[in-house]
Formats: C-alpha cells, sequence, structure tokens
C-alpha cells in the first residue's frame, strides 16, 4: 500500500504541474497527448511486472489521446472468462484508484468481443467497395487482436460519421 502512496503522489504532483503549465495560450493537442502519457505511464508503473491474465485498453477520449484536464479516464478490460479473472481485475480497479488513477471501466468476455468483431465487419463490408479492410480471421484470434479491431472500428466510425 506504501508504493501505491507514493505513485499517487507522485502521479497527483505531476498532472498538477501539467494542468498549472496549460493556459489559453497552450497547445490543447500537446497537452493531450502530454496528460494521456503520463497516465499511460503510472498505469504502467502501478501494474510493475505483475502478469495480467486480460487485456487492459484505453476506451472513449483517452484511446484518442484527445483528454481535457478533468476528461472520465476509461478503461476497457477483455477477459476470456470474467469469472476466472474477477479477483484479479478487482484488484487492479482497485491499485489504480489507490495508485491515482481514478478510472471508470467497463469489463467484457473476448467471446462478446467476437460477436461485436462480426457484426462490426458486416457493417463495414457492407460500405466499403471492395469488402471488408480488416483480416477478420486474424483478428479473431487473439485479445489483442479484439482491441486492435476496437480501436479501428472506433476510427472508421468517427471518420465517417464526420461526412
Amino acid at each position: 500500500m506504501l508504493r501505491l502512496l507514493e505513485i499517487k503522489k507522485e502521479f497527483l504532483k505531476e498532472r498538477e504541474n501539467l494542468f498549472a503549465s496549460f493556459n489559453g495560450k497552450s497547445d490543447a493537442f500537446e497537452f493531450s497527448k502530454n496528460y494521456s502519457l503520463l497516465l499511460e505511464d503510472t498505469i504502467r508503473i502501478i501494474i510493475g511486472d505483475k502478469k495480467i491474465s486480460f487485456a487492459l485498453a484505453s476506451a472513449g477520449s483517452f484511446s484518442r489521446r484527445e483528454l481535457s484536464p478533468y476528461s472520465d479516464i476509461d478503461l476497457m478490460i477483455i477477459s476470456d472468462s470474467i469469472e476466472k479473472d474477477d479477483e484479479e481485475i478487482k484488484a487492479l480497479v482497485t491499485n489504480l484508484w489507490d495508485g491515482g488513477i481514478e478510472a471508470s471501466h467497463t469489463v467484457r468476455e473476448t467471446s462478446d468481443i467476437q460477436k461485436s468483431i462480426e457484426y462490426a465487419d458486416r457493417i463495414i463490408s457492407a460500405s466499403q467497395p471492395g469488402g471488408s479492410v480488416f483480416d477478420l480471421p486474424a483478428l479473431q484470434r487473439s485479445e489483442k487482436g479484439a482491441v486492435r479491431f476496437f480501436s479501428m472500428f472506433m476510427s472508421f466510425i468517427i471518420k465517417h460519421s464526420n461526412r
């Protein structure tokens, strides 16, 4: 617990310095990027060398590195078995909060993600000349592939919703 308090203290100090340096003349993109990197680094420090049995991904403005000073910190946890990983997931979320990362999170099973991938691939295939731009079988083989697909899919949706 002492280790997490030290991490939290350092994170809050770095965040305060970053926020204090931001003003009306600041580069907002640079601020967003630096804030995202600070969060990513702090999450890595909190996890440390511990091997986790699920995928952890940023979501929302955090995943796009578009954080503003008081943005929500959204995380997605993707597990082969939520029941099996339940205690480990709870411990991670607790450690994040104890380390100063006040994140909201969603937990999904890989099987649910696979169904969403298939659905999204059908949508994209129908809207793209020549079919899908994704290698669906490769994406379905791994949690990392599922996370990568969601990032690509959300980028696709954002890109096409701005038309």
